[in-house]
């Protein structure tokens, strides 16, 4: 399947954002062709042009089984609008579905045909008309259709608008050996219209027949005269007519007889026939009676007397009429015979020499019509027709004249034709010319050849078309065809100042076939090169000339385009377009040029890459796996996938003295050095540590908590004299240095274990685990020297491309850009550089890390932009912290103006201790710091203590420092504050405390009068807690709402934490209305590992604390399906300007789509890829 996307948006007038002035052009088309037999296709296709009110939609689809269409469109008032669906669902049957709505009127059309059998099928159809209403039929098919039986018979049912009665009728063919039957039945309601029954015995010498007809009228009751009905006869009388008829023939004589009775109008009709054959001689006569009971000589009389051989015709025929016209007269004028007043004759004469189909007819009718007019037909033709070869040459003429001394018009139509199927030979002329008696004149003729010549033939064809009525017109096409190529030429023209010239080549790239296919793979090549000239009579184009080359090289892996396009006016003005296309299996390049009369060209080049590779190849500066470990570790150059194996160990290879065989006893792996799986079984460290040195019973595990040293015990306590019998002390085992990540050594080091005296130190080096990471995460960033990531270890998809534009001669704009996205989707990495006359130098450099990792979970982001030499830096990081839904969270931004960060950081002491510190750092109006920390000891609700310290010379908060304690009193204002800055007190007080819960929400309340400095003011502090569940909330987490109010002063706090929203919000008002706020919010939506959305919002307004300057950040991530990814960022910074800058990048499997930044500083500027 292959899918082709375009958009087109043009805006017109001085603004270019305008929504009105604008046409949007959108199509896409998707196709498959594997043969005539098997494809798809499909298309959509938009037109909009506000400024006049112009939508318009055509969507489409075709497949050899369904045809489909849905057009709409609008001007202005005007609407209108079309839809087609048609499904063939094989066997015959089908299903049409049409719609037409224009103007507020609209037509509705379905059509069903069901086979239910081989002989049996049901069409049903409806027509519905708004205004007009709804008409209906159901027809039941029987259908034989056999040697010697056929058995045609329809049923039908007709629901008409406005009627109140369904119209019924049914009618049959019945033919075989023995009878021929043709029956005809309509009826309404109780009223039987038509019953028409016509049976013929077959019987060899003996044919015989019966006619029955029957016609019923009834008129309706407010019809004055039913006998003056004319010939648009409304049936509902029964007896209107009754009709019978008989036929016999036998040995050379034949008899018939016709009787037909009208009881409403009194009259019977009546007709005798006979018919005599002796030899070649054919004598017939017919008398018609149409009075027969009441006037005899109301009749007609027909005869003819023919003589017929096999080779020759020659026919005579007399019709006369009786000579009592009046009633006559009235017969014919009902049913528009008025020739038959006067004699009528008709001669036929002809001979054939050979055989019909191979042989020579010659042939020649006169008739002649009351009044003495004139038609006389010619015929002279010659035919062999053989297998595989035709030869035709035949002559027709026609003559009407209005007497026999007349002029007369004259049709003549004349054909030769000359085909051999074996050696694809054609020659063939048709010529048609009419001549009037007036001296006019029309003829046109056509002349088509196909002439074999040798490896090639030509194909020619011409027409030309004179009259007396307007120019000649005339046209000649001529193609010479091979096997791997056509050349072809045409002329068209009317007149001197009017033709059309076309010319040129097409070359087909295989063997003589344009696409070759072989299971799934395909090949596809061709080339075209076209001339198209015009020449018409208007005064400002009098010539167009229009050059078109196109070659197309194309396979599943590898395809090359190249078109160059030349459009000339009146020989001067040229308009040219090209470009080119070469597409590989990972990367690719695009070109295109315009060209405008007497203006520099526009050039477009893209390129674009692919490349899907793993880690022993994604290293470019050629370390393998087994770099990762450096030779001193392995002295027996084991690689890296060995260290933790059974097989690894299996011969008493130390790990580097990790790992011996009398260290681990039981054969456990290296990756169980600490694990709690390794001492469930309550075995210790195997001699590391003695049941003695545990009398506690701790297992080695617990070495390595923050739990187990809580209580301050030193690493030299861990360890005893009696465990150690060469009196090395613990504390030269487990040095601070190598502990500074606080992790104790877990019993790794002891005498026994490094016979080498290699001590432990030497064993983890500081560079090695650096990030706190064990033998099981060899791979970190400080690890890899060459400064590449662990995610590239694994496969890493790469996408990237470019664009440049050149105009004006010395005007250029260049895009390039890169994404990297690891196998494990844990992140993705997007680079882009750009230069553009408006924008200057711009490098992007985006980057998402996500860490899944229970225990360390983590989402970071990197942005970092230079425009021009200015560069600005965005890191925001959230990792998951001591508390279920509070994480804690490190945003820093670095502009040209200095550093603004947002940090926030909080930790469980223990199950009743609480701490954290938080810095807001900023550089707008002259740049500030504002430090806090805390920490807090809740027993109860009735005892707990919480301490702050706030810190800001900017803000000037000076070294502030607040304690809010309770203790077990029964008196009930036992909440107390107090505050300090710079050891001075600045607030003391003491306040009521109301505590209530309701569901899932806590509520916590305290108020009074507090003195702040020397002025007693009215304080009151409301907390709210609710514990979001998803029943209830749809989410999971926990949400914070805090509101303070002090005097004039007020403080509003938001935190939100669950599983799909983290919102950290708040708001400082000195007075009503003059307020700061710094808000934080980011939505994670995770439907599972290849569906993932993420939108961040930070707003940081200080105005009212002196800071003019606004800053807002806003990013959105949507991932869905197998590397498809959508990113969006805006920075926006207020001051006397606003200063925004956007980036939106979107990358799929094999294509890194669309990227358009803009930087508004007063001015805009867009580039787009």
């Amino acid at each position: 399947m292959y899918r082709l996307d375009n958009s087109l948006i043009v805006t017109h007038g001085q603004d270019l954002n305008s929504e009105t002035a604008r046409v949007t052009l959108i199509q896409s088309a998707k196709y498959r062709l594997e043969s005539v037999r098997n494809f798809d296709f499909e298309t959509k296709n938009k037109v909009t042009y506000p400024l006049i009110g112009l939508v318009v939609k055509v969507d489409a689809a075709a497949s050899p089984s369904a045809v489909s269409y849905d057009v709409e469109g609008g001007y202005e008032k005007y609407k209108f609008g079309s839809e087609l669906d048609a499904k063939c669902k094989g066997n015959g049957n089908f299903e049409i579905e049409f719609e037409l709505e224009a103007l507020g009127k609209s037509l509705e059309f379905d059509a069903k045909r069901t086979v239910i059998s081989n002989d049996k099928s049901k069409l049903e159809a409806v027509l519905e008309l708004k205004p007009g209403g709804k008409y209906q039929l159901v027809t039941d098919l029987t259908h034989i259709f056999k040697q010697n039986d056929v058995n045609l018979q329809v049923d039908a049912l007709l629901k008409l608008a406005g009627r109140p009665e369904d119209i019924k009728g049914s009618t049959a063919v019945i033919v075989n050996k023995e009878l021929l039957e043709l029956f005809a039945k309509l009826s309404s309601g109780s009223n039987e219209y038509l019953d028409i029954d016509w049976k013929l015995n077959r019987a060899v010498g003996k044919p015989s027949g019966d006619i029955k007809l029957s016609v019923c009228y009834e008129p309706p009751a407010s019809a004055p005269n039913p006998s003056a009905l004319t010939l648009s006869l409304q049936v509902f009388l029964k007896g209107l007519v009754e009709a019978n008829a008989q036929y016999k023939y036998v040995s050379g004589k034949g008899s018939a007889t016709l009787n037909i009775d009208l009881p409403k109008q009194g009259r019977k009709i009546k007709g005798t026939g006979d018919l005599a054959v002796t030899g070649s001689n054919h004598v017939a006569s017919v008398d018609l009676y149409w009075d027969a009971d009441k006037d005899s000589k109301k009749s007609l009389h027909f005869e003819t007397n023919s003589d017929i051989t096999k080779n020759s015709l020659d026919s005579k025929y007399v019709t006369v009429h009786c000579s009592n016209s009046t009633m006559f007269t009235e017969s014919c004028e009902k049913n528009s015979l008025v020739v038959l007043q006067q004699k009528t004759t008709l001669n036929v004469k002809g001979t054939l020499k050979g055989k019909l189909m191979d042989g020579h007819l010659v042939g020649q009718a006169d008739l002649t019509l009351p009044k003495s007019r004139q038609l006389t037909v010619k015929l002279d033709r010659t035919l062999h027709l053989s297998r595989g070869s035709v030869e035709l040459d035949g002559k027709l003429e026609l003559v009407a004249k209005e007497n026999a001394a007349s002029s007369g018009n004259l049709l003549s139509l004349e054909t030769k034709v000359k085909a051999e199927e074996a050696n694809q030979l054609l020659d063939s002329l048709v010529r048609i010319a009419l001549k009037t008696s007036k001296g006019k004149d029309l003829s046109a003729s056509v002349v088509v050849k196909n002439t074999p010549q040798r490896e090639q033939r030509l194909l020619e064809a011409s027409a030309q078309v004179e009259s007396s009525y307007f120019k000649t017109l005339t046209a000649q096409v001529s193609a010479e065809v091979s096997q791997t190529h056509i050349t072809y030429k045409g002329h068209a023209a009317q007149g001197p100042e009017t033709a059309l010239d076309v010319s040129g080549r097409f070359d087909r790239g295989h063997d003589g076939k344009v696409l070759l296919r072989v299971d799934n793979t395909f090949a596809l090549a061709f080339g075209l090169d076209n001339t198209i000239q015009i020449t018409l009579p208007l005064e400002k184009i009098k010539t167009l000339k229009l050059t078109t080359s196109v070659n197309v090289d194309a396979d599943n892996n590898n395809a090359v385009l190249k078109t160059d396009n030349a459009l000339t006016l009146n020989g001067a003005e040229t308009y040219k377009f090209g470009g080119e296309a070469n597409r590989q299996k990972e990367k690719g390049t695009a070109k295109l040029v315009l060209i405008l009369p007497k203006e520099q060209p526009r050039t477009l080049s893209t390129s674009w890459h692919v490349n899907d590779e793993n880690g022993e190849i994604f290293h470019s500066d050629s370390t393998t796996r087994a770099g990762l470990c450096s030779e001193t570790f392995h002295s027996d150059s084991t690689t890296c996938a060995g260290l933790c194996s059974e097989t690894f160990h299996s011969n008493s290879t130390t790990c580097a003295g990790l790992c011996s065989e009398t260290f681990y006893s039981a054969s456990t792996i290296c990756a169980g050095l600490c694990s709690e799986i390794l001492h469930s079984d309550s075995t210790t460290c195997a001699g590391l540590c003695s049941e003695t040195f545990h009398s506690d019973s701790t297992i080695c595990a617990g070495l390595c908590s923050e739990i187990f040293h809580s209580d301050s015990t030193t690493c030299a306590g861990l360890c005893s004299e009696t465990f150690h019998s060469n009196s090395t002390i613990c504390a030269g085992l487990c040095s601070e240095t190598f502990h500074s990540d606080n992790t104790i050594c877990a019993g790794l080091c002891s005498e026994t274990l490094h016979s080498d005296s290699t001590t432990c130190a030497g064993l983890c080096s500081e560079t090695f685990h650096s990030d706190s990471t064990i033998c099981a995460g060899l791979c970190s960033e400080t690890f890899h020297s060459d400064s590449t990531i662990c995610a590239v270890l694994c496969k890493v998809y790469k996408r990237g491309g470019s664009a440049s534009l050149q105009w004006a001669g010395n005007q250029n704009a260049e895009i390039t850009v890169e994404a990297l996205v690891p196998k494990d989707r844990s992140g993705m990495e997007v680079r882009l550089t750009a230069n553009t006359p408006k924008l200057g130098n711009v490098e992007l450099t985006l980057q998402n890390k996500v860490s899944h990792v229970v225990g360390a979970r983590s989402a970071a982001t990197a942005l970092l932009a230079i425009v021009n030499g200015k560069k600005y830096d965005f890191k925001g990081k959230v990792s998951e912290g001591s508390f279920k839904y509070l994480p804690n969270v490190d945003l820093t931004a670095v502009h040209p103006k200095g550093t603004s960060r947002l940090y926030l950081n909080l930790k469980r002491v223990s199950d009743t201790e609480f701490a954290g510190d938080s810095e807001l750092q900023y550089t707008l109006n002259g740049g500030g710091k504002l430090t806090l920390s805390g920490e807090s000891k809740i027993e109860s609700l009735e005892d707990f203590s919480i301490k702050v310290d706030a810190d800001s010379e900017a803000l000037k908060l000076n070294k502030w420092h607040i304690v809010i304690e309770r203790k077990p009193s029964k008196n009930k204002k036992n909440l107390q504050i107090s505050a300090t800055s710079a050891g001075k007190n600045v607030l003391a007080g003491r306040l009521d405390f109301h505590h209530s819960n309701k569901g899932s929400l806590s509520h916590w309340e305290v108020g009074g009068n507090v003195k702040l400095v020397d002025k007693n003011q009215d304080l009151k502090v409301a907390l709210d807690i609710v514990e979001l569940k998803k029943d209830t909330a749809g989410e999971i987490g926990l949400q914070t709402t805090l509101n303070a109010v002090l005097g004039e002063r007020s403080f509003t706090g938001v935190q939100k934490f669950s599983n799909k929203e983290l919102h950290l919000g708040s708001t400082l008002c000195l007075k009503q209305g003059q307020c700061s706020q710094v808000d934080l919010q980011s939505k994670l939506t995770i439907v599972d590992a290849s569906e993932i959305s993420h939108h961040l919002i930070l707003l940081v307004d200080l105005k009212t604390l002196g800071v003019p300057e606004k800053l807002q950040v806003k990013s959105s991530t949507v991932r869905t399906g197998f590397l498809l990814m959508d990113h969006n960022v805006e920075v926006e910074l207020h001051s006397d300007s606003v200063v925004t800058y956007k980036a939106r990048i979107y990358l799929q499997e094999h294509e890194a789509g669309e990227l358009t930044c803009y930087l508004q500083e007063g001015k805009a500027g867009d580039s787009t890829w």
